[in-house]
């Protein structure tokens, strides 16, 4: 995964095409003077070597990431970017209606002037740009609510429990230079206050190295819960140093299962507790039937820690009955919550398989652009009886 940090690039590349063939060609219609042309064109072109040059700082120099000027600039081009998907949603959306409201109008009048064309364009751009710009604070506020406690009760058939067992599932929070260590410290604050069983971590804990942002992790150390905090990685450990990541956690007293499992009693039942590393960054390595072991008819009931939902089909085979993952973000925001279920077999909540029941958290905290639109950033709480 040594280049994998290419990847972004090019999307911003893919994005910034589909943006320029969208809106830049559509503002400088004909009719717009040269002028114009030329400053949209800049301001485009200037925009895209920005975020450019604000990610390749944040991937290839991370110690300088630490000073507040560039966090800002990062901050502003994941800003850039949410708003500038919405803004491509919009106009393929619009772009249909706009066209047939001008073919009627032609139809109707023979009289539909260039000058009255060109005033219902505009304003159809700034109608589209009012909306992008609307959506993308509320986005934004919305992550500054932060997350919610989501509760959710599973009921086993065959197992009664006076007092359920209760356990936390935090999932994708990305911590990263522009994630103040505080949102981290009230995450932990609202968990320490439940008195859980345990804690799972469901990957992409991190998003960046040790260098820049290990001291910003330090208060998972002050998780509280009976039999302690779990962890398995996921794809953004893998673009920032997993071992060191996997060495740094244990450091903090986090246990992190890969391909692991460990038994935690309660009341008069086991349970077993399983964890596997991404599917998709170990695919060849990544392996519920190892991580179930021998443990099968030891105990009542079997939970899988994964990453990604994909990982539902080899949880199936190896006899799990629960699997809670993550990843998806639930689309985080629109229009990507219409596009994630295309990628998943599962996107937020709960899902079937079968006979196994799959969970997936929405993201406690948001990766890229700081928006949550049609999604909701959650911290669950399970309790099982």
């Amino acid at each position: 995964m040594k280049y994998s940090y290419l990847l972004f690039p090019l999307i911003i590349t893919l994005f910034f095409s589909a943006f320029y063939f969208l809106l830049v060609k559509k503002l400088t219609s004909p009719m717009s003077s040269n002028k114009m042309k030329v400053a949209t064109r800049i301001t485009i072109l200037s925009s895209l070597l920005f975020i450019l040059l604000s990610f390749f700082l944040y991937r290839q120099l991370p110690d300088l990431m630490t000073q507040n000027a560039l966090v800002i600039m990062l901050y502003i081009s994941y800003v850039y970017l949410g708003a500038l998907s919405i803004a491509i949603a919009l106009f393929i959306l619009w772009w249909p209606a706009e066209a047939l409201l001008i073919f009627m109008l032609n139809k109707k009048s023979n009289k539909f002037s260039p000058q009255r064309r060109r005033f219902l364009q505009h304003s159809f751009n700034a109608a589209i740009m009012s909306l992008t710009a609307g959506s993308t604070i509320l986005g934004i506020t919305n992550v500054k609510n932060g997350p919610i406690l989501k509760k959710v009760k599973l009921k086993l058939p065959k197992i009664n429990l006076d007092t359920p067992l209760s356990f936390i599932q935090i999932s994708d929070l990305h911590i990263a230079p522009t994630i103040e260590q505080s949102f981290l410290t009230k995450v932990v604050e609202k968990i320490n206050s439940l008195n859980v069983d345990f804690v799972a971590v469901t990957g992409d804990l991190v998003d960046g190295s040790i260098e820049a942002i290990g001291k910003k992790v330090d208060p998972l150390k002050d998780l509280k819960s009976k039999h302690g905090t779990f962890f398995v990685t996921g794809n953004h450990e893998y673009y920032s140093g997993v071992h060191a990541w996997v060495s740094y956690l244990k450091l903090l007293g986090i246990k992190v299962l890969d391909n692991q499992a460990q038994v935690i009693s309660h009341l008069d039942h086991s349970f077993l507790l399983a964890g596997v590393p991404d599917i998709r960054m170990e695919k060849s390595a990544s392996s519920p039937a190892a991580a179930m072991g021998d443990f099968a008819p030891l105990v009542d009931y079997k939970i899988l820690l994964a990453h990604q939902p994909r990982s539902c089909y080899a949880a199936f085979d190896a006899g799990f009955d629960l699997m809670v993952c993550g990843h998806t973000h639930g689309g985080q925001y629109w229009p990507m919550t219409d596009l994630i279920e295309y990628f998943q077999p599962f996107v937020k909540g709960f899902g079937k398989y079968k006979d196994l029941t799959v969970y997936v958290n929405s993201g406690t905290g948001q990766w890229g652009p700081p928006m949550r639109l049609g999604t909701q950033a959650e911290i669950t709480l399970f309790e099982i009886s």
